[in-house]
């Protein structure tokens, strides 16, 4: 069951990476399996940080640094508009 619910999991991130893509030159996108794993690996990354207690040292709670670190990747790949 939980194989199913975490392939299922990948899917909607790969899916809205691919719709991320959509306005990028063909030449130009990154494939949106690679990207989407970025996100995913960013994702476990902050989950453990803070689920092992390390994440106490942090001046910033958890959703604040995923939500940060995706931006980053996101502009850094051309696929959001970098901010104002």
């Amino acid at each position: 069951d939980l194989a199913q619910v975490s392939a299922r999991a990948r899917a909607v991130l790969e899916k809205a990476a691919t719709k991320l893509s959509e306005h990028l030159p063909k030449d130009r996108r990154p494939p949106a399996t690679m990207f989407s794993s970025h996100i995913w690996a960013m994702s476990h990354g902050v989950v453990e940080l803070f689920m092992r207690g390390n994440g106490a040292k942090s001046p910033f709670p958890p959703e604040d640094l995923l939500e940060a670190g995706i931006g980053i990747c996101l502009r850094g790949l051309g696929l959001i508009a970098p901010d104002q």
